[in-house]
């Protein structure tokens, strides 16, 4: 099964949730809806609505209680891409200027800010005191893991250990939340069966991050919307870069330090890469990838349902979250 089938069990739905994106960041106030407008038309994998989805019809969830959540989670991801790419200074993403570049960094912090708010305003529609726990839960713990990343630039002491409670926070925090707020929905008083159910999204996002890290070494902006080298050029510590600095030689350690310390390892870019592809440190690094997306398939496979169709979707869409990188 390939991305175009898996977009097929969910596409109405999906369509659904792009119509609610716009009219939940309507506002009488014009410059919110261009700036959100412009984001959320600018296209995105939007890979968190489809696992949404996805688990919804895994556990026969309500089909316009999955839209709504699917719409929560994107719209909390559309406001931490606003904030993240003004801290990050970034100019490009999905092939297009940011929303900061095309507008201005107030702007985009500003509008992120607003959907944020209405993010939880649609979870406050539930009048569930656990999905807002779980939802506010995990926005504290995304800003958490932003400001982690920033403080781990200029950090010598950076390690696996370290990255991996990164990406957790910042990524694959909202990918279990997708899970979580569906097993939520579906088996309420079950606690323990949310959190195991939960888990296939915690290991799809951190598959994903890591493939994403790889990516932004190896792919061009043609392929990932985005300039390659972003991370080096920022002095950011990801796990190819981090596995270099453990393997390699006394050179390479002290240019992994430098970069670390000075930011400005894009202009060591292609000498970094063929050191890395020297001491397979790509590889090292998707097998990390595969490794949690076998993690999660596990998870998919212990699930009893009658929509074997969806449960294949789920184990291809957990593979294709890291087979991104050629």
């Amino acid at each position: 099964m390939g991305l175009k089938e898996i977009f097929s069990l969910v596409e109405s739905e999906l369509n659904e949730v792009n119509q609610h994106l716009i009219e939940y960041t309507r506002s009488d106030i014009n410059l919110i809806n261009d700036v959100s407008s412009y984001i959320i038309n600018s296209g995105g994998k939007r890979i968190r609505v489809i696992l949404t989805l996805l688990f919804a019809k895994l556990l026969s969830v309500d089909k316009k209680l999955a839209i709504k959540i699917a719409s929560i989670t994107e719209l909390i991801h559309t406001a931490t891409i606003l904030h993240d790419d003004v801290v990050d200074d970034s100019s490009m993403r999905r092939g297009l200027p940011t929303a900061n570049k095309k507008y201005n960094n107030p702007a985009a912090v500003l509008v992120g800010d607003f959907v944020y708010t209405r993010a939880f305003q649609l979870i406050a529609q539930f009048n569930d005191t656990d999905l807002m726990t779980l939802y506010t839960e995990a926005v504290n713990v995304i800003s958490e893991g932003e400001v982690r990343q920033l403080v781990n630039l200029g950090d010598l002491t950076i390690n696996e250990e370290k990255y991996f409670s990164v990406i957790y926070s910042k990524t694959a925090r909202l990918f279990e939340v997708c899970c979580h707020a569906i097993a939520l929905l579906k088996y309420p008083e079950d606690k323990n069966l949310q959190l195991q159910l939960a888990k296939f999204g915690s290991y799809l996002g951190t598959g994903f991050q890591i493939a994403d890290d790889v990516i932004d070494y190896l792919s061009s902006k043609e392929e990932s919307g985005k300039s390659r080298g972003d991370d080096l050029a920022e002095g950011k510590p990801t796990l190819p870069l981090i596995r270099l600095r453990e393997v390699g030689n006394q050179d390479d350690k002290a240019l992994v330090e430098d970069i670390i310390m000075q930011r400005k390892g894009v202009e060591v870019l292609d000498y970094v890469v063929e050191r890395m592809q020297a001491l397979n440190c790509f590889d090292y690094s998707m097998q990390r990838a595969y490794q949690e997306a076998d993690k999660a398939k596990e998870i998919i496979l212990s699930v009893e349902t009658s929509n074997e169709k969806v449960k294949s979707a789920l184990l291809e869409l957990a593979d294709l979250s890291v087979r991104r990188v050629a």
